[in-house]
């Protein structure tokens, strides 16, 4: 009987896990400077990731072109598209066209029916003065590069989400955030100085590798560990 009633009267001093788990979180502190300057640092560097996604409507608009004029001669852009070239003027054009200068309401004009595809191409240069479609002439027969490039850009993404999600379980979140970041400036750096399409959709691919790092790993940081419950998920998806 006494050793029943010494056994009631002694506390328990077990913990329950969940409340364990509870006093850990708020040890750390859920909305604190320290959370709010890493919550305002992860933003910074994640709005980066719509504008790269959403650039090739700028990168590559729909510009108009024509085919290209003979090198050295007088003709104007509107007497060559209304002489040379046929109702698909983006593409081709008449394959021997002879006409006398001046050309007047009395000039003759003798072509041949026959159309023969472009070789090179003008573009109408008065809202987008550079774009990649007339640096590297993307158009018709390789109109197909611009989707291509757009692919490769989500490539990135993809391999990005299966690799930096697994590494940053087992490395740490700040090393791969911080990786990622490097990859990302420096991918950036070097697209815009690209001298080829092969170089321009390479270096596409590792800044979509690099922003689709810092996206979903500051995602998981934010979620979890770095902001008050009630609003984690809210500035997270933010």
């Amino acid at each position: 009987m006494t050793a029943d009633i010494e056994k009631e009267g002694q506390p328990d001093t077990k913990e329950d896990p969940q409340e364990k788990k509870v006093d850990i979180f708020d040890v750390v502190g859920g909305d604190g400077m320290w959370q709010r300057c890493i919550f305002l640092l992860v933003l910074f560097f994640t709005i980066p990731a719509a504008t790269h996604n959403l650039v090739m409507s700028f990168f590559a608009p729909n510009l108009d072109h024509w085919c290209a004029r003979p090198e050295g001669s007088n003709w104007t852009v509107e007497e060559w598209k209304a002489i040379a070239l046929p109702e698909d003027k983006h593409c081709s054009r008449y394959k021997d066209v002879n006409i006398s200068f001046p050309i007047d309401v009395n000039t003759t004009i003798l072509r041949s029916e026959e159309t023969i595809s472009c070789d090179s191409w003008e573009y109408d240069t008065s809202f987008y003065t550079s774009t990649l479609l007339n640096q590297w002439d993307l158009v018709c027969s390789r109109e197909w590069l611009v989707s291509l490039s757009k692919s490769v850009f989500m490539a990135g993404t993809f391999v990005s989400n299966l690799l930096f999600g697994q590494l940053a379980d087992s490395l740490g979140r700040r090393p791969i955030i911080t990786a990622c970041c490097a990859i990302t400036v420096f991918a950036a750096v070097i697209c815009a100085f690209s001298t080829s399409f092969i170089m321009f959709i390479i270096t596409r691919f590792f800044l979509s590798f690099g922003l689709a790092g810092v996206y979903n790993v500051s995602f998981v940081l934010c979620k979890y560990f770095l902001v008050y419950y009630d609003w984690r998920f809210y500035l997270a998806t933010i």
